[in-house]
């Protein structure tokens, strides 16, 4: 037999080289293929558990989100995926324990404007059972959680955006009873806000307007009650001139059977004996705007001081201010005030 050219046998031994870097080429890519899906099928398992979870969380960056909730039962677009993660550095989580029932909760922090809250129940031994997700948002106020009781029961009450604009802006305040099968409020309130309004016109007159509130379970209560007190102040031209601050108080309850609280009176925090309407308290908590005849309602007291007050540029605004009021008992009761 003829021996090849040497030529020949050079060219097949690079053909033979060339499919072997190939195969390894493909081998190696589908390697790395592998690696890359493997922290999304972790995370899919490792969502079955509120520790597993955070330790995944805490341990890998830059994986898909879409992962855990789709492993979680959770639409991702119902669950917003608005929070991200991608850098370790600013994502944290915190595991809440809570006995009677026995539950977790993984609170998971982005370092941004949003977090979430996975509710597990259950424990480790007894395995865990997902309940639900909250998604707040916080721009202008600091996040923040606490926990709390209303009767023996145990509430999360979780902060969360409300309103945001150049004239207005307030926070959230959601309660949670970790009592009930699912995870959704059952009480919330505006802890703090402010605006600004337009009455009146032409000429427009401006007022501001700023609020501080607290919530509290009231134990001395025989049916579970919650007591929501608010600090109302406004101000003329916009902070300057003040007239007035005042101090209400609206109790909500539920009955057994209920999940939601809801207004069941309200009045002065001074005067108990002395009920406002509940709409009028409704409109206070977490409102941003008012109509001019509700501003003498709230500060009624500080505006018939100072129209029996000296002459000042307070007082001088306030003449001006109802003239484009209705008539109304407030109205009568300032006018009558005036010296």
């Amino acid at each position: 037999m003829e021996p090849r050219p040497s030529g020949v046998v050079r060219s097949e031994l690079k053909e033979i080289d060339y499919d072997k870097c190939v195969s390894r080429s493909a081998l190696f890519l589908l390697t790395c293929l592998a690696a890359l899906a493997q922290p999304a099928a972790d995370l899919g398992l490792a969502s079955k558990s509120p520790y597993d979870l955070a330790r995944f969380i805490d341990s890998h960056t830059g994986f898909d989100w879409n992962t855990m909730w789709k492993a979680l039962g959770v639409d991702a677009a119902d669950a917003g995926n608005l929070f991200r993660c991608e850098n370790r550095g600013e994502c944290t989580t915190e595991l809440i324990t809570f006995l009677d029932p026995d539950q977790t909760i993984l609170h998971i922090h982005d370092g941004g404007v949003w977090d979430t809250y996975l509710r597990y129940l259950g424990t480790a031994g007894s395995g865990w059972r997902f309940s639900g997700a909250f998604t707040p948002m916080f721009r202008c106020f600091p996040q923040r959680h606490e926990t709390a009781r209303v009767g023996n029961k145990p509430f999360l009450r979780i902060s969360t955006q409300g309103v945001n604009g150049s004239n207005w802006g307030s926070e959230i305040e959601k309660w949670f009873d970790l009592t009930q099968p699912d995870f959704a409020p059952v009480f919330s309130f505006s802890p703090q806000g402010w605006g600004l309004d337009y009455l009146g016109g032409p000429p427009v007159i401006r007022l501001s307007h700023s609020y501080h509130a607290n919530a509290f379970a009231d134990s001395n209560e025989h049916e579970e009650t919650i007591k929501l007190s608010i600090d109302m102040s406004f101000t003329a031209n916009t902070s300057e001139f003040d007239l007035g601050s005042a101090n209400y108080t609206g109790v909500y309850k539920r009955d057994q059977g209920q999940n939601q609280f809801t207004l069941r009176s309200a009045y002065p925090s001074r005067d108990r004996h002395s009920p406002i309407p509940n709409p009028r308290f409704e409109k206070l908590e977490g409102g941003m705007d008012f109509e001019n005849e509700e501003v003498l309602f709230y500060i009624l007291d500080p505006l018939k001081r100072t129209a029996a007050g000296p002459d000042t540029p307070a007082k001088r605004w306030l003449r001006r201010f109802l003239a484009k009021c209705q008539d109304t008992p407030e109205k009568r009761a300032i006018q009558a005030a005036f010296q």
